[in-house]
């Protein structure tokens, strides 16, 4: 897979993409990958969303007693 340059909102989604992909141990730069081409689509979909939506203030961690 080629280098992803620049920082377009799909860019930037396209590497969270493969930040999620490797975390879930999916390596999407190989044929077949482990992901189905709907969910490789429904993730992105989800990553543009949220480099779209901008800074999130973080939910306070809530503490068990």
């Amino acid at each position: 897979m080629p280098e992803i340059t620049g920082d377009s909102a799909e860019a930037i989604a396209l590497e969270l993409l493969m930040t999620v992909a490797r975390a879930e141990g999916v390596q999407l730069d190989k044929e077949k990958g482990g992901w189905s081409r709907e969910k490789i689509l429904v993730t992105y979909r989800q990553c543009l969303a949220a480099v779209k939506s901008g800074p999130q203030e973080a939910a306070p961690l809530r503490q068990v007693s």
